[in-house]
This record gives C-alpha cells, structure tokens and sequence, in this order.
C-alpha cells in the first residue's frame, strides 16, 4: 500500500490510502552484495517495516475487506535481473500483550498517535 519507501500510509474505510507522514531515514544506504536484515511486524490493522532496525514503511489499514490472514510470500521485484537470497527467516505468532510490546517497541508517542521511528 505504501507507494515508496519511508512513507506513513493510512488506508480508510473506504480502500484509498493516503500518505499521513514520513518514518525512517531516506539517506538510509543498502548494500546490495551484503544481507540486509527485514523485520515485519503484523499486528491487527497495523504493519510496520524495517530494513537494518530503520523503519521504511509504516501502514494502518482501516479498509474492511482487508486480509487478516494468509500466506507468507517472499517478494521478488520486476526490473533488472538480480540475485536474491534468503536465510535464517523466522516467524513468530503475536498475541496480546505480545503484540502491543511489539509494536510499541517501534513506535514514539505523540499525542495521541503513534508513529513508527526508526
């Protein structure tokens, strides 16, 4: 839903996301011949990505068709032809007060909103 990196996207009843926000840090740097480590975390309505521990992607989706559910797909982009490894993955099903300790570990306070930090 995000349509670029770094962006804050709300997605409302109605389907249409709109950008609310920047999270991370754009001068962030990939290595592309180094492993990366991605972290997602899924927790009801919310998703929020991290490349290297920087947040790149902050998502709340309030659209009423949205999966809860499904499969776990490693994406793969269309462009130039690349190489693309995956190692040590590990996924970890969170409930309750697990859940809000994972999404509070990655967000700031601010009034009463929460926003993804890096």
């Amino acid at each position: 839903m995000a349509r670029d990196r770094f962006q804050r996207v709300v997605v409302g009843a109605d389907g249409k996301p709109r950008v609310v926000g920047e999270v991370g840090d754009k001068n962030q740097k990939f290595v592309d011949t180094e492993w990366n480590e991605l972290t997602i975390i899924a927790v009801g309505n919310r998703q929020i990505h991290q490349v290297n521990g920087v947040t790149t992607i902050g998502l709340t989706d309030d659209h009423s068709e949205v999966r809860r559910k499904g499969i776990l797909a490693l994406p793969l982009h269309a462009g130039a032809p690349m190489t693309v490894e995956f190692k040590d993955i590990a996924l970890r099903h969170l409930k309750g007060k697990d859940a809000k300790t994972a999404i509070d570990a990655v967000t700031e306070k601010v009034g009463n909103k929460a926003t993804p930090v890096n």
